[in-house]
């Protein structure tokens, strides 16, 4: 529906990109969809990624909620973790490591 919506607003075909999982981490508009990055880097990119963030996070978030139940912590780390992945930290480190 939405892209029946775009004629008469844009020339041509419309583009259509499907994406899952950790590969929309890596894509950005002017690299095309089949140039993926190898799976041994996107592994290392993320496991350095994610241990910058969690380890900070855990020593400003557990002292912040002690008394809290362990699941409830660790739910709160996941969350800001996946949150700031997906939006701030890695569309920078994908469009730093882009060569």
């Amino acid at each position: 529906m939405w892209v029946d919506r775009l004629e008469g607003l844009v020339e041509g075909e419309a583009e259509m990109r499907r994406v899952t999982g950790l590969d929309a981490w890596f894509d950005l508009p002017e690299v095309p969809t089949a140039k993926h990055a190898p799976r041994w880097k996107m592994a290392i990119t993320l496991i350095v990624v994610v241990f910058v963030i969690v380890y900070p996070l855990q020593l400003i978030v557990t002292p912040l909620t002690a008394g809290w139940p362990h699941c409830l912590r660790t739910l709160t780390i996941a969350v800001t973790q996946v949150l700031l992945m997906t939006y701030f930290v890695m569309p920078r480190v994908t469009r730093a490591l882009k060569g």
